[in-house]
């Protein structure tokens, strides 16, 4: 259920250590963090588009999500602990798609795509979508990956 190292892209190319998240890792984010989505409309295709990953400073936040432009949790800024998930989409046959969502390749094989974000529809807000089989392999999609 889980690639081999000598499948692992992370561990591949940075060695000892290093290795993709299990969909277990990314379940953890989506359950145990505050995720804001930033982007620039004011400069539609330049600057940073993704999201900020924040470690929930209390229980109420966590699991919460929301775009920059909305509604933010107060409290929380760049300078506090967080990773942050550029969107950048997928490449299909050679051609960048979906820019401004953000797509990452677990190491999990599953029947299940596990999706965050994926109720935020409503309110405008970009995907979060952590691949396992809903789609392709050679789908050109980015690793975040993680060390020991």
């Amino acid at each position: 259920t889980e690639l081999e190292l000598e499948d692992d892209a992370a561990f591949k190319q940075w060695g000892e250590g290093w290795r993709m998240p299990t969909a277990a890792d990314y379940q953890e984010l989506i359950e145990n963090c505050y995720w804001v989505y930033t982007h620039h409309y004011d400069s539609y295709y330049s600057g940073p588009h993704g999201w900020f990953v924040y470690k929930a400073k209390e229980d109420s936040h966590k699991g919460e999500m929301c775009n920059a432009n909305s509604y933010i949790i107060e409290g929380y800024s760049p300078s506090d602990t967080h990773i942050f998930l550029p969107a950048g989409g997928r490449i299909v046959d050679e051609v960048q798609k979906y820019a401004y969502d953000c797509y990452y390749w677990t190491s999990s094989l599953s029947d299940m795509s596990l999706r965050c974000g994926q109720n935020l529809a409503a309110t405008n807000l970009v995907r979060v979508i952590i691949t396992n089989t809903d789609t392709y392999r050679y789908y050109g999609e980015p690793i975040r990956p993680v060390c020991k």
